[in-house]
């Protein structure tokens, strides 16, 4: 190989995998898959209420708040809620578990940085908007969103893997 093909390797752009959701908004959302732990399938039913927060009881008897986009993203009026939605859990944020809720899961899709506008929406937890799929796709910037909701960044993320539970 030579040199001139070695650079343009590294120079090449990686691009990134992102889970692509609707969040009981018209908006498709996109979340980068390192920033992900788990996504977990449960009932509208489970869903517990303290004042205006929600709250998910786990099978270990812990907590889990629950975050809708909607609520601190400048989004589309919400539609109703579904009898089943999925949660986003993010890896480990400090103490805090926080989940935040979707009302479909769509996709997965990999993404160049430079394919991305960013400078169509410039709003806290918002990196810019990038046809994905054929759609027009907000890509969200998940420590900034979870500032925005009043929690801690998680740390960078090394391991792109991804749990899916049900």
């Amino acid at each position: 190989m030579s040199a001139a093909a070695a650079t343009a390797d590294t120079s090449a752009e990686i691009p990134d995998r992102v889970l692509l959701f609707k969040a009981y908004c018209p908006e498709t959302l996109a979340l980068r898959l390192t920033n992900i732990a788990r996504i977990e399938c449960i009932q509208a039913s489970a869903i517990e209420k303290i004042g205006d927060h929600e709250f998910l009881r786990q099978k270990n008897d812990q907590t889990l708040r629950l975050l809708r986009f909607p609520h601190f993203l400048p989004l589309a009026f919400p539609t109703p809620d579904n009898e089943s939605l999925y949660v986003i859990v993010p890896r480990l944020i400090g103490d805090h578990q926080v989940g935040f809720l979707a009302s479909d899961i769509l996709d997965f899709a990999d993404i160049l940085a430079s394919d991305m506008d960013r400078q169509s929406i410039t709003v806290p937890g918002v990196l810019g908007t990038a046809s994905i799929l054929e759609k027009l796709t907000i890509v969200l910037c998940l420590a900034e969103v979870l500032n925005t909701a009043g929690f801690a960044a998680p740390p960078p993320s090394q391991a792109p893997s991804i749990l899916c539970a049900e």
